[in-house]
This record gives structure tokens, sequence and C-alpha cells, in this order.
């Protein structure tokens, strides 16, 4: 009889072990390890800003008889717009990468002023047509944060023109003019952020030194101002915004 019961009792706890395991509840698996942001690849974009120059150089006009006028000179300003792509390479949080962009752009300057008492008259002007920049960007890179310095080429179409003349003598006029090509250096930092694996904004300070130039005009009788030489400087600083969006997913890193 002893062993009936024994029995009958081993049956009911096989079958209730199941019961009870099915109300204990199952914990949560740990999530995957998130992946972290891959700067590298190619990206390509849109950008705007504006720039400016940092100096106002002086204007000299001098004459065939060696006198010379000084007058405060062009500072030019405005806006500007273009395109950019690149590529990164990303070696743990290092990234480095090359960039090249165009922009077409407002940056100008010009005034009208009577330089003496004799009627002798300046009308100046720069017009910074458009310009670009190829450069290396270094950085380091804090997960959707990238953090850079970057140096490299630009170049910039300019036209400077100045049109001396008297007031007092019809007639008399000095005409100089360039529009040319110029190709100089691009230095400067910014901050990129990657909003996703595909889009990302930026803001960068850049400085652009693009060589000054020295405008000459034949001697045009009769006497007065008769320009010979004007030496202008073309250099210019620019903060602009920018997006980008990534071609290609990049491959991820894990933590």
């Amino acid at each position: 009889m002893k062993t009936l019961w024994v029995g009958a009792f081993a049956l009911l706890a096989s079958g209730a072990a199941p019961a009870m395991a099915a109300d204990i509840p199952l914990k949560a698996l740990p999530p995957a390890a998130e992946a972290a942001f891959n700067w590298s690849g190619f990206y390509a974009g849109l950008n705007g800003g504006g720039a400016w120059q940092d100096r106002r150089p002086d204007i000299t006009l001098s004459n065939n008889f060696g006198i010379q006028l000084t007058t405060t000179g062009l500072k030019g300003s405005g806006g500007f717009g273009g395109v950019q792509a690149g590529y990164n390479w990303q070696q743990g949080p290092i990234v480095v990468g090359i960039e090249t962009d165009f922009q077409g752009s407002a940056i100008k300057d010009s005034f009208v002023r009577l330089l003496d008492p004799f009627g002798d008259q300046l009308a100046a002007s720069r017009d910074l047509d458009y310009f670009g920049t190829t450069r290396v960007r270094v950085g380091a890179a804090f997960n959707q944060f990238l953090i850079y310095g970057t140096v490299g080429a630009a170049y910039a179409h300019v036209t400077n023109t100045e049109l001396v003349t008297n007031i007092n003598t019809p007639g008399s006029a000095a005409n100089l003019a360039n529009s040319s090509m110029k190709l100089g250096v691009a230095a400067g930092a910014g901050i990129e952020y990657a909003i996703n694996r595909s889009w990302s904004v930026k803001v960068e300070d850049l400085w652009t030194g693009i060589p000054g130039e020295t405008l000459s005009a034949p001697v045009v009788p009769p006497s007065g101002i008769i320009i010979s030489s004007s030496r202008l400087t073309d250099d210019f600083q620019l903060l602009r915004v920018g997006v980008n969006y990534r071609i290609g997913e990049p491959a991820a890193t894990r933590y």
C-alpha cells in the first residue's frame, strides 16, 4: 500500500512541474551591442555661408612725375553657395579624408572717391565671381561627432578694376582692370555631426590666401594723377554650413 501512495505522488509531481515552469516569466535577453558610427566612405552635399576680407589695405596711386596718392582700399564681403564631395577613411577614432568644393559668390566691394583738391577721382571695385578648394581633412571621431582640421589649395576668379579721372579735365583717365583665375592656399577647422548613417551636417571656418596683384596702366595725358601701379590683395575668411549625404552604407564597427 505504501508503494502505491509513493507512485501516485511521483506521478502527480511530474505532471505539476511543467505547469509550474510555464508560470515562471522568462528573463529578457540582453540587447545586441549597438554599432558605432563609421565615417568611412564617399559623400557629397551642399554648402553656403558668408565671407569677408580681414584687411582693407591702402591703394597707392603714382604718376610718371613721382607723385603718389594713398587712399583706403577695398574690403570685399558677401554670400556664397555651392557643392562639395569627398572621401573619408577611419581607423579607430582617427578620420583622414580629402574634400573638394566649388562655390558661386557675391563677395564684392566698390567705391567712388575724390582723391585730392585738384579733382582727381578714383572709382574702384572688386568682384570675386567664384572660388573653390581641394583640401585634406584630419580629425577625431566621437561616434557621431567629427572634429577636424583642414588644409589644401584654393582658387578664385577675381575681377579688380580702378578708373582714375579728373572732374576738371574731361578726357583725362587711366583705366586699370584685371580679371583672372588665381591660385592660393586654404586652411581652417570644422565640426560635423551625423544625424544618421546617411546624412550629416557641418559648420566650417576657413581662411583662403589668394595672392594680390599690381594693376598698371600706360601714362595718359594731360598731366594730373596718371596711374602707373596699384597693389591689391584678395585673401578672405569664410564661415559656412553644409549638409552631406553618404553614398553607400559604411562598414559598422562594434563597441
